[in-house]
């Protein structure tokens, strides 16, 4: 869902977004689609039965709105994926100066999708280099794409990402590095 208050002027409107219910922002969902009508004809698939909210905007991080990123990959968790969060980006005397596309982590439930079992604390990559801070949208990291290295170890991936809306990126995450023990469940 789309608020498009953010879209006129991002400083002036992050007071009113903050303002919101964090699960009424910019946030993502899952929609599940009966199945058997969508096998029957394909043009179904866009009868969504459930819509339901995945990742309320982040207490610490994300607070602006969050959103897709990366395909899923299956892991003994359930599906991972990286999904972006955006929060005000101020400058040293604390004015915004516009919004930071930053990424996170987050697994899924391999039964029910829509249940969070993991979610990154704070952002696992964060606008730093010149080219992800300048470009066409400046202070932009976007993941999205995960392709797996397994010559680097089973719970290795190349995560690729969008830099300032003007490059591509790949930055290797190795899984043993994240500690995954905050686990959390949110439930339709």
């Amino acid at each position: 869902p789309m608020l498009h208050i953010s879209a006129v002027d991002g400083c002036a409107a992050a007071p009113l977004i903050l303002a919101r219910p964090a699960h009424d922002r910019e946030i993502a969902r899952i929609a599940y689609v009966p199945l058997e009508p969508a096998l029957a004809d394909r043009r179904n698939l866009l009868k969504v039965a459930e819509s339901v909210s995945v990742l309320d905007a982040g207490e610490r991080w994300g607070r602006i709105k969050n959103g897709g990123g990366t395909p899923p990959v299956r892991i003994a968790e359930g599906w991972l994926s990286f999904f972006h969060g955006v929060d005000v980006k101020n400058d040293a005397t604390g004015k915004c100066v516009g919004f930071e596309y930053r990424a996170g982590l987050v697994v899924h439930d391999a039964e029910r999708p829509h249940v969070v079992r993991y979610r990154s604390p704070g952002p696992v990559l964060s606008p730093e280099t010149p080219d992800e801070m300048h470009g066409t949208v400046h202070n932009v990291v976007f993941p999205t794409a995960i392709d797996r290295r397994p010559g680097d170890g089973p719970r290795s991936y190349d995560v690729y990402y969008g830099m300032a809306d003007s490059r591509v990126g790949r930055v290797r995450v190795r899984l043993n590095d994240v500690p995954m023990v905050e686990a959390t469940e949110s439930a339709a």
